[in-house]
């Protein structure tokens, strides 16, 4: 069993209550609180606190953040990774992904065309073989825009807070190396 306080904004009008998050793996409200003011939040002993763009703070942040302050194990006793390693872990996949493509594309005579920019070959070749959204879609992944990303997910530093959002896909890269 593992322990987890999550810190909510109390923020509400008329219509409903702010959504925002912060989900830490500490262990008490005190060290929850101490990392939610450390991002922004104002937080209040008497149970209330505030995130970011409802403290006054001019720079909010996103709607959910991950911050991990302890070291986890797994079912088999192992350690888990850290969110920041899976981070790495996907920027690393998508790296190498990245290059195996750009290789695939330079000797595989099937992504070349004549009427279309060498940068497009990807999405053209993409979108010709799987058709419609889901080419479309596909298509924008482009090797270059798998190095972007790769470059986005290891702009973090241990200990800060990492986006929901980046951790989820991160993570879903990681488990797709897996299968």
């Amino acid at each position: 069993m593992s322990a987890s306080v999550t810190v909510h904004c109390n923020r509400q009008w008329a219509d409903g209550a702010c959504a925002h998050r912060l989900y830490t793996d500490a262990v008490t409200l005190d060290e929850a609180r101490s990392v939610a003011r450390w991002l922004g939040w104002r937080t209040h002993p008497g149970g209330l606190d505030y995130c970011p763009t409802h403290s006054g703070n001019p720079t909010p942040g996103p709607a959910a953040d991950v911050v991990q302050l302890h070291a986890h194990a797994t079912a088999d006793g192992g350690s888990a990774p850290t969110p920041l390693e899976v981070l790495t872990s996907a920027a690393q996949r998508l790296r190498a992904l990245a290059t195996a493509v750009d290789e695939d594309i330079a000797d595989n005579p099937y992504w070349h065309s004549q009427h279309t920019a060498r940068e497009d070959w990807f999405a053209n070749g993409i979108t010709n073989a799987v058709g419609g959204p889901a080419g479309v879609l596909a298509g924008l992944l482009s090797p270059a825009n798998a190095r972007l990303f790769a470059q986005a997910l290891e702009d973090r530093r241990p200990r800060t807070a990492i986006p929901a959002e980046l951790f989820l896909i991160s993570r879903n890269i990681q488990r797709s190396a897996n299968r």
